[in-house]
């Protein structure tokens, strides 16, 4: 799944990526002037392909992604690559919260700026520039973790840092092999991956298409364990 997609062509060009179900999510926009470049390219909009519009500052993913076809017991990778800038800190948050929901094992990459160039807190080569930049353009940056906080924001949501890393790591890794050390990187832009921690029984979404009584049985496995838990249940 692929949150913000824009015109990221991976859907199109990863061999053998046919065979995986993706689901692009994005603004309604931004997605029918892709649609109608993809149509012109190849026909049609290829049919392991599905478009889901979302403005992630007015909507959710749940309800937009159920309508979409997806279902979050599938084994999920999430790409979210130049989206959290962007938004306010309760739709990162909604964002996170739900991604979350997806099968145990999932995983998600994403990209996040240093908190400390929109609060003033750290300095970086740049990073002015950059801010004057995409304001004057009409989207201003307007979120960012602080890359010390970032494990115990996840963890409270669920989720499992596995990797978080910057420019060093960037060049090192992958512009260096490649004789392109030299080439600038913003080092206040980082990425991270995270995975999705197993979910006790109770806490299981249920699908909200499935049949009522096993509905029922998950409100009763709730209900169990909030008495074991010492809760106060009516």
């Amino acid at each position: 799944m692929i949150l913000g997609a824009g015109f990221d062509s991976r859907a199109y060009r990863i061999p053998g990526i046919e065979q995986a179900c993706v689901f692009e999510v994005d603004h309604p926009a931004t997605q029918a002037k892709k649609k109608d470049v993809v149509t012109r390219r190849f026909g049609t909009l290829p049919p392991h392909v599905t478009l889901a519009p979302i403005d992630f500052m007015v909507s959710t993913l749940d309800m937009v992604m159920l309508d979409s076809g997806y279902r979050n017991e599938a084994l999920t990778f999430f790409i979210r690559e130049g989206v959290t800038h962007y938004l306010s800190a309760p739709a990162v948050d909604a964002m996170f919260r739900y991604v979350a929901r997806a099968a145990a094992g999932s995983q998600m990459v994403f990209t996040y700026i240093h908190r400390g160039i929109l609060d003033g807190s750290v300095t970086f080569s740049g990073a002015d520039m950059t801010l004057t930049t995409v304001r004057r353009a009409g989207k201003p940056y307007t979120f960012g973790f602080d890359p010390v906080e970032l494990p115990a924001y996840l963890t409270a949501r669920k989720l499992i840092l596995v990797e978080d890393v910057g420019a060093r790591t960037y060049r090192e890794r992958y512009l260096i092999p490649r004789g392109r050390g030299q080439e600038p990187l913003a080092e206040f832009q980082r990425a991270a991956l995270v995975e999705v921690a197993g979910h006790p029984p109770w806490e299981r979404a249920p699908d909200p298409l499935a049949p009522k009584f096993l509905m029922r049985s998950h409100h009763r496995r709730r209900a169990r364990a909030g008495r074991d838990d010492g809760a106060v249940t009516s």
